[in-house]
């Protein structure tokens, strides 16, 4: 049992650094990972910023692109409503003006057979 008590002082400053250095290196490494670890995190939440800033910028112009397609929709039906009573229109000017015509032609018969009779033909 004395030879006991007379190695551990001997070994005992080894063993003391060989543990004091131990737990040093794990400290060490475990600080490491949890500083590279912190700025992955870091790097990712700006990554996820910029992500939803870009995401919310998309979205905001898709509501914009929406609101304005709406408006050239219904602008567009209201312009081809608009050309078909244009043209409606000029139908029944067509036929007016093809009636104005026969018309015309039955007058002037008429006024060709008042003169013929005048005259007595």
């Amino acid at each position: 049992m004395t030879d006991l008590f007379a190695i551990v002082p001997n070994w005992l400053p080894g063993w003391l650094s060989a543990g004091a250095a131990a737990g040093g290196g794990f400290g060490v490494i475990k600080w490491g990972l949890e500083f590279l670890g912190g700025r992955m995190d870091k790097r990712e939440a700006a990554i996820d910023a910029g992500t939803q800033m870009l995401i919310a910028s998309l979205e905001a112009r898709l509501n914009a692109l929406t609101a304005r397609l709406d408006k050239v929709e219904t602008e567009l039906a209201d312009c081809r409503r608009k050309h078909a009573e244009a043209e409606a229109k000029v139908m029944r000017l067509e036929a007016m003006q093809q009636g104005y015509g026969r018309a015309r032609e039955q007058a002037a018969l008429i006024v060709a057979a008042e003169r013929l009779e005048q005259r007595g033909i």
